[in-house]
């Protein structure tokens, strides 16, 4: 089979698809798998670690909604946008994630004294900046 497929080929298996059939939906599977991969990878860029996320969830998000195409430009313009709104969810989740767990973090008391520490420290060396141009008496008194 080549790279893309028929016209024909993708026109019987959508529609079988819609029908319910499930072994076109394996098929169909089998047709796009690569496409589905590739375009979860340009989509995420830098993040390749979620390309097998992306590309899971498309499949199962064509296997709830199974769509009609007439034509192999058609199918893979539709798998086109699955991917896109599966990439963008994650990304969404994952950065709701981010922020979750460093305002847990944040919480914590050991963080508090941490940024206490940290805050203390910098003043410090503000301090011992500005006494740079001051007599070692002065900076003593």
């Amino acid at each position: 089979m080549s790279d893309r497929p028929s016209d024909a080929q993708v026109a019987e298996c959508t529609a079988r698809a819609v029908a319910g059939d499930r072994a076109s939906y394996e098929a169909l599977f089998r047709m796009r798998c690569a496409f589905v991969e590739a375009e979860a990878a340009r989509r995420l860029g830098r993040r390749r670690d979620l390309v097998d996320d992306v590309a899971q969830d498309a499949w199962l998000r064509v296997a709830r909604g199974p769509r009609r195409c007439p034509d192999a430009a058609s199918l893979d313009a539709w798998l086109r946008r699955v991917v896109r709104s599966a990439a963008i969810d994650l990304l969404r989740s994952e950065l709701a994630r981010r922020a979750r767990e460093e305002r847990a973090a944040m919480e914590r008391p050991e963080a508090v004294d941490f940024l206490a520490d940290v805050e203390l420290l910098e003043q410090i060396r503000r301090d011992a900046a500005a006494l740079g141009g001051v007599s070692a008496d002065e900076r003593a008194a």
